[in-house]
């Protein structure tokens, strides 16, 4: 496709796609090919080729399972577990198409996800009391983060405590200091009488 742009006239273009139709044809002309594509070169029957995905999902589902029958068997215990594997998966699929019970054990109907829904929010809302609780019983000033804070303004915040701290810690020098020139005055005034 590339020597497209490289061509000088139109004539070599034509030449380019006659020979990736050419390139095409030989491809889709193959036996395994076309057994791929229609039912009618494949080898397999009808109801075979009708139940089989039309994706590769399946197979790339399977390597989800790779391990599931153990590792470093051998080769006959190994097709022997996979067999089993798969036998059992076959069944809980067609029990699937017979019944509409669904393969796995979650209830997806809308009465479980509504009894999962409130799961979910009588846990947030015990996990909520519990903390406001503990919340209260504390007495050292918090910082409360919330998500949409970010590291900078979360910086911010914890400055400007240490700054407060630093405050208070001012306030309270400050305070004796006034003390204890209010008891060199009270001496000063006795030691005059």
């Amino acid at each position: 496709m590339l020597e497209i742009l490289k061509a000088n006239s139109s004539k070599e273009i034509n030449q380019i796609f006659g020979q990736i139709k050419m390139h095409w044809l030989e491809y889709y002309q193959k036996p395994w090919v076309l057994g791929s594509l229609t039912y009618h070169y494949s080898l397999m029957s009808y109801e075979d080729w009708q139940t089989t995905p039309f994706n590769t999902n399946i197979a790339e589902s399977a390597h989800a399972m790779i391990n599931r029958t153990g590792k470093s068997l051998k080769l006959k215990i190994a097709i022997l577990k996979g067999w089993k594997h798969d036998e059992c998966i076959y069944k809980r699929i067609k029990i699937h198409q017979q019944t509409g019970i669904p393969m796995s054990s979650k209830d997806k109907s809308d009465f479980g996800k509504k009894m999962q829904a409130n799961k979910r929010l009588v846990k947030k809302l015990s996990k909520r009391a519990t903390s406001k609780g503990k919340q209260r019983a504390s007495k050292k000033a918090k910082i409360d983060y919330d998500d949409d804070d970010t590291e900078m303004e979360i910086e911010e915040c914890k400055i400007a405590l240490e700054e407060r701290k630093m405050q208070l810690k001012q306030n309270e020098i400050d305070l004796k200091l006034k003390e204890l020139q209010i008891k060199k005055l009270e001496m000063e005034l006795n030691n005059n009488q």
